[in-house]
């Protein structure tokens, strides 16, 4: 079977360094792929390459057929004035045009999204009435009405209870039962294998992509979430030379004495002895004569101000005055 979306070298930047490097992808139609990787690595980045919503440093992307996207929840204003139907309805518009009449078949579209997604009853609310995986559900609509068949998912289980999560997880499975292509960056690692046909383990770069079954493996997983540092080479992270030594290193180190004992030593026990070494002949005391190595600063008397009272001037006698006056 041909792949219905490549991906050759793929390299994308923000202010020239890269956020997803060198990947290289082939993914088959009536796939259901989870996107997996570890907060900043790329996952965001690497779904809105696949939708050309980025540009490309390096590589390209090569697929003939619609993609739809959609974003994280938090990047949606869920307080604009629209019902569920007129978002789905949305999805028309590309063929539509600016001036283009909403036909019959467009209806028909638009409810037969709605009912594989399980939206009909909720097609007039607006959609901040609606909870999170009615939310979703209803972008996931509008991706069908836009005929794509590549969907690209950030996040979608976000905030989805029990019952949202197999609702919706219901939806994809029908999306792609109808041949339909579904990426889903995704976080639980414990729904993977009941979901998730394919899975693409990214961390910066592509670590591995694969089935399930020969892929969504612990070594891959370990690779996949370790702290990796790019080197600026095609497939190219810390030698593991250098990954010994620090480990070596850090062996040594957690075999040094405690920071703490050498700055609070144990206090002596009445009757033990302590072995002083400033001289070039060790003194013995017992605890009740040890003497402090180093000596406290003896607390100096607090001298305090006395306040000058201020006295009244006595008062002058006429006399007084007459001598200094007149």
């Amino acid at each position: 079977m041909n792949p219905l979306l490549t991906t050759d070298d793929l390299t994308i930047c923000y202010n020239r360094v890269p956020a997803v490097h060198h990947v290289t992808l082939e993914l088959s139609a009536g796939r259901l792929v989870a996107l997996l990787g570890p907060n900043g690595a790329g996952k965001t980045t690497l779904l809105k390459g696949l939708a050309r919503l980025l540009p490309y440093e390096t590589g390209n992307v090569s697929c003939d057929v619609p993609i739809a996207y959609v974003p994280q929840r938090n990047a949606i204003d869920w307080d604009f004035p629209i019902t569920v139907r007129a978002l789905v309805e949305m999805g028309c518009y590309r063929d539509l045009g600016l001036w283009g009449k909403f036909t019959a078949e467009n209806e028909r579209v638009v409810t037969a999204a709605l009912e594989a997604t399980d939206l009909v009853p909720l097609a007039e609310r607006q959609i901040g009435k609606l909870s999170a995986g009615q939310q979703q559900r209803a972008f996931l609509a509008r991706a069908l009405v836009q005929q794509a068949d590549v969907v690209l998912l950030d996040e979608p289980f976000t905030s989805l209870d029990i019952q949202g999560c197999e609702m919706f997880v219901a939806a994809l499975h029908r999306l792609r039962d109808m041949g339909k292509l579904i990426i889903v960056a995704h976080h639980d690692l414990t729904t993977v294998a009941t979901i998730f046909d394919e899975v693409i383990l990214l961390n910066d770069e592509l670590v591995a992509a694969g089935s399930i079954g020969t892929t969504f493996t612990m070594e891959n997983l370990r690779r996949t979430f370790e702290t990796k540092i790019f080197l600026g080479e095609e497939g190219t992270h810390e030698n593991r030379e250098a990954k010994d030594e620090r480990k070596s290193a850090f062996t040594e180190a957690s075999e040094l004495p405690d920071s703490t004992d050498l700055l609070d030593p144990p206090k002596p026990q009445p009757g033990s002895s302590i072995t002083t070494d400033t001289s070039d002949t060790p003194i013995s005391y017992t605890a009740s004569e040890a003497i402090p190595i180093l000596s406290p600063i003896e607390e100096k008397p607090k001298h305090t101000k006395k306040k000058n009272k201020r006295t009244k001037p006595e008062p002058q006698s006429d006399e007084d005055t007459f001598e200094l006056f007149g």
